[in-house]
Parts: structure tokens; C-alpha cells; sequence
């Protein structure tokens, strides 16, 4: 790790660095120095891609540590960056982020993973939500929060902060295997996604949560009294898993939906994970 910061720090002027991790197994504390020591050598990068996808030891001092690095990045328009299964990171480390994602107020792009993250069980769903509603001007949202176990309050502060984001454009959101979720977060999800009044896109995974016996194909009938609200919507693509399977009042109200969409899909039985993953694994 300090190999590749030393040669990142020792390039002039980029823009794009794309850098994946998840085949590291040794990334500690020590290497998220060296990361942000990295990041602030260049503060006009336009466009940052970071994956670390496996279990780390990287803790609360660690993560602040990266985030105080991508701080520094105030020309940033495009953010990828996976934190899938960084257990070891309390609300304590996730208030950080919060204040990373108000610093990057150019931000046009955000594609962040937070799948099988325990964390995020506390207040850390709402320094989420709250980090998520400073970013104005952004534009395409890229959000996976599958496999973790939040429930409705806390889906509800997320929410909360996305329907803040009035110019996006392009919004998808994973939630697949989220089993402590019902129909009211259903209803609070749909409810901010009818609040986005310039999308164009969306796409929403409520896949494999067949054993959720708390979603009911009524739930997704918030898609009807919202998403219909959008009026510049053209392409929805909708994964729903089994428990719409065979209701024809479901069919008919996506239909009615999706009527002025360019582009639709609805699938309430296969799950493609090709076309909904967010540059990690199941």
C-alpha cells in the first residue's frame, strides 16, 4: 500500500484515479494514512473510483482518515467508492462521512456501496441521510444498502435526505435481502422517489426478500400514488422478487406507471445481478 500512494503522490495534476483493493488482504489503519496523504497531493481530481470489497481491520480512525482525505478533493464530480462488509466502523467513524459528503458540494456523481454493513444499524443511517441532502447539485445516485439488517425508522432518515436532492436525474437504489424492512419503508422510499420531480431514471431492487413475510404486494402500490408523479421520467426498471408474482391489480398499476416511460422493466421473479450490482459481490 505505501508503494502505490508513494507512486500516486509522485504523479503531477490527475483527474481520474481509479484504485480496487479487493483482492488486499493486509489494508489496516497504516495504509488509510498513506491513502490520505495520497488524496491530498491531488486536489483537482475530477473523478475518483475506490473499492475495497472484503472484511478490513480498518476501525473509526481509520475510515476518518479517508474521509478527511477525500475532503480535500472540493473539484470532485464523480465518487465511487465501496465500503461493503467495513464492520469494524461504529456511528462514531460514520459521522465522519457525513462531513465528507457536505464538503463535496461540485459532486455530480455518487456511487456508493455500504452492502452487509452492520454500522449502519445506529445513527449511522442518519448521518447518511443527512451527508446525502447537502449534495445539491447532484445528479446520478447510485445507492446499495443490501444485506444489512436497518429497519423502517432508520430507512426513513435515508429516505429523508435523498428526496432533498432536487436536481437528480438518475437514481438507483439495492435493496436486496433487506429483511427487517416493510411496507412503510416502502412507502417512505416512494414517497421521497415522488419528490425528485427532474428524474429521468430509476431503478429499485427490493429482490430476494420473498422471506420478508412484512412486504406485501400492497406496498408496492406506493409506486402508483408516487412514481406516477414524476414527469420526466422515460426508463424504470423495478426487481420485486416473488411476492408480486401472479397479482393482476400489481400489473395493471405498473402498467398504468410505466405508460409514458421510454423504457420499462418489471421482474417479480428473476434477479439479474449482473445488471444491478454495484461493482461488488453477492
Amino acid at each position: 500500500m505505501k508503494a502505490i500512494t508513494k507512486s500516486i503522490t509522485n504523479k503531477t495534476r490527475l483527474e481520474t484515479l481509479n484504485l480496487n483493493y479487493s483482492r488486499c488482504e493486509h489494508l489496516t489503519e497504516e495504509s488509510m494514512d498513506y491513502l490520505k496523504q495520497a488524496l491530498q497531493e491531488h486536489k483537482m481530481l475530477k473523478t475518483l473510483l475506490l473499492i475495497f470489497t472484503k472484511r478490513r481491520k480498518i476501525f473509526d480512525s481509520g475510515f476518518e482518515m479517508l474521509c478527511h482525505g477525500l475532503a480535500e478533493l472540493k473539484e470532485l464530480r464523480e465518487l465511487t467508492l465501496n465500503i461493503s462488509r467495513w464492520n469494524k466502523i461504529t456511528t462514531t467513524g460514520f459521522a465522519h462521512f457525513k462531513e465528507l459528503l457536505s464538503s463535496l458540494q461540485n459532486l455530480q456523481l455518487l456511487e456508493l456501496s455500504c452492502r452487509s454493513n452492520r454500522f449502519i444499524l445506529g445513527e449511522g443511517s442518519i448521518f447518511l441521510g443527512e451527508g446525502l441532502s447537502t449534495l445539491v447539485n447532484l445528479k446520478t445516485l447510485r445507492l446499495d444498502l443490501s444485506k444489512t439488517l436497518i429497519g423502517d425508522l432508520k430507512f426513513e432518515q435515508v429516505f429523508q435526505g435523498i428526496s432533498r436532492l432536487v436536481n437528480l436525474e438518475q437514481f438507483d437504489i439495492h435493496l436486496h435481502d433487506c429483511r427487517k424492512i416493510t411496507n412503510i419503508c416502502l412507502m417512505h422510499l416512494f414517497q421521497a422517489i415522488g419528490k425528485l420531480s427532474r428524474l429521468i431514471s430509476l431503478g429499485v431492487d427490493l429482490s430476494c426478500n420473498v422471506l420478508n413475510k412484512n412486504i406485501t404486494h400492497s406496498g408496492l402500490f406506493w409506486i402508483y400514488n408516487e412514481v406516477a408523479k414524476l414527469p420526466k421520467l422515460e426508463t424504470f426498471t423495478l426487481y420485486c422478487c416473488a411476492f408480486a408474482y401472479g397479482n393482476k391489480d400489481f400489473y395493471n398499476m405498473v402498467k398504468a406507471v410505466t405508460s409514458n416511460c421510454r423504457a420499462a422493466c418489471i421482474n417479480p421473479i428473476a434477479y439479474d445481478r449482473k445488471s444491478t450490482r454495484l461493482n461488488s459481490s453477492h
